[in-house]
This record gives C-alpha cells, structure tokens and sequence, in this order.
C-alpha cells in the first residue's frame, strides 16, 4: 500500500500523521506551515528534518494548511515540498481539510476558531461561502488573537479592577513589558498566546465577559446576522473555552453540532476510508 503524509496546519502549529505501507499511524506536531514561514531557514530546517524522522520520499503528502487557499501559495509550497523529495504532492486550504474532518461528504455550517477565525459553509465537496478569515489586521472576532487584543485593550486602558489587572500583570509582565513584547518581533504570537497564558483566570468575572464579548462579535457578524440555526467548529479556543461558548449559542438557540479539537485524527480517517 501508499504511505501518507497528512497535514492540519494553522497559525500557529501544524499536526501531521505519518502512515506507512502497512497503515500504522504516527502522530507528531511542528510548527506552523503558513505562507510567512517560508524562508531558507524554515527550508533548511524541514530538509533535516525528514530525514531526522524517517518520512519516506515516497509517501503521498495531502497538506491542509492556513494560507493556502489561493493557486499561487499551493504552487509555491508544492514546489518547495518537491525540493525536500516528495513528488506526490496536494496542498490544499485548511478550511477544506476542516470541512473533510467535520462531515465528510455531508454538507454543513462551520467555524474556525483558533489563533484565527473564519465562518464557512462546506458542501461535501468544497467550501462554498466562506465568510471572515480576513487575518489578525481586518479580522478574527472569536480567536484566541482577538481575545488578547480585547483584553490588553481593557488592561492597558485601566478599564478592570485593581484585582483583575493584579492577577494578569503577575502572568504577562508589567506594563512596559507587554508593551514592549506587542510591539516587537513576535507581537502576534504573544497576543494569540494570552488565552492559554491566562487559562487559570478564565473564571474571573471580568475576564469571563471579555471571552463572551469576544465571541458574541463573531456571532452576531457572522451567524446570527446570517439566520444560522446550527454549526460545527474546529479549534483550540473555542475548545477549551466551550464553557463560555456554548450557553451563548444556547441564549441565541443555535445549535452546536460539534468541537473539535483537532482536526488531524478524523481528517486521516477520511482521507484512508477504504485504502488499508
């Protein structure tokens, strides 16, 4: 039999399973894939890296990734994948891969909500609406970049009580030291990571009403605003923060057909139905 090389890539990670000839599978996670990684640095290190991890040439590599929705990256990430050595090679958009994982060949309303968002509607085949997933800059109500942007906001502009900004300053720094990591090379990547830096103060009250203020901006642009009865989604933040989530959807009578996680696992078994 083929081996495959399947990929789940966001904005901050991507998750792979490697399955060899006999369809054993092997789980593992790197960094992100997107379009803004690809430098001779990101080329040299994967180079190695193969290698390092025994992933044969030969294996036939189906990549989701964010960033990759347009010919030109695909192309672009193709022919780097074809300088490791693959030459079997599709790259496609993580939204596909999404809508493959959450309904198969169904048909059916989901969300994105990781270190970005994005609301679509998936036929079975393809995403036929897609609706926000216009970047950190113009977008992502209902991330975990979103959030941090929300709640620096409020912290930065002495908007919480003096408990609040306590707590959150002993976890993210002083004043001037959040400033100074916002502005500075990895700005976004320390924004997207509050929600997780604070996971132990998500019950506060303020900070629980940023969390709902970050969602209901999502809901109400794109899914109330579109008569959206029911919907699935995909992602670590509305994951772990589904205890907020879900008694807003429940006050709105949307229905939530699934959370998930991670994709990677039931996108495998898709992609597999029937070749082992």
């Amino acid at each position: 039999m083929q081996a495959y090389l399947i990929a789940d890539s966001g904005g901050t990670k991507t998750d792979w399973c490697y399955v060899d000839e006999f369809g054993k599978r092997k789980y593992f996670k790197t960094p992100s894939f997107h379009p803004s990684q690809w430098s001779d640095t990101f080329v040299d290190f994967f180079d190695n890296f193969w290698k390092e991890e025994n992933i044969p040439y030969n294996a036939t590599v189906r990549f989701f990734g964010a960033g990759c929705s347009s010919l030109l990256n695909q192309n672009k990430l193709s022919l780097i994948f074809n300088k490791w050595g693959f030459s079997n090679v599709c790259i496609e958009s993580d939204l596909l891969g999404a809508g493959k994982a959450l309904f198969q060949t169904d048909s059916g309303n989901f969300s994105i909500m990781g270190t970005g968002s994005v609301f679509c509607t998936y036929n079975g085949e393809e995403i036929i609406q897609q609706y926000g997933g216009l970047g950190y800059l113009l977008g992502d109500e209902g991330s975990g970049y979103y959030f941090g942007k929300l709640l620096l906001k409020a912290l930065l502009n002495n908007e919480l009580e003096e408990a609040s900004k306590t707590k959150i300053h002993k976890a993210l720094g002083t004043r001037q030291a959040i400033i100074e990591k916002v502005y500075g090379g990895k700005g976004k990547a320390f924004i997207s990571s509050i929600a997780f830096d604070l996971k132990h103060l998500k019950e506060e009250r303020e900070i629980t009403e940023i969390h709902k203020k970050n969602f209901l901006e999502f809901l109400e642009r794109y899914v109330i605003s579109k008569q959206v009865s029911s919907f699935s989604t995909v992602g670590s933040y509305a994951y772990y923060h589904q205890d907020i989530l879900l008694p807003l959807l429940n006050d709105y009578q949307i229905e939530i057909k699934e959370i998930l996680h991670y994709p990677i696992e039931k996108l495998t078994d898709y992609l597999l139905r029937g070749t082992f």
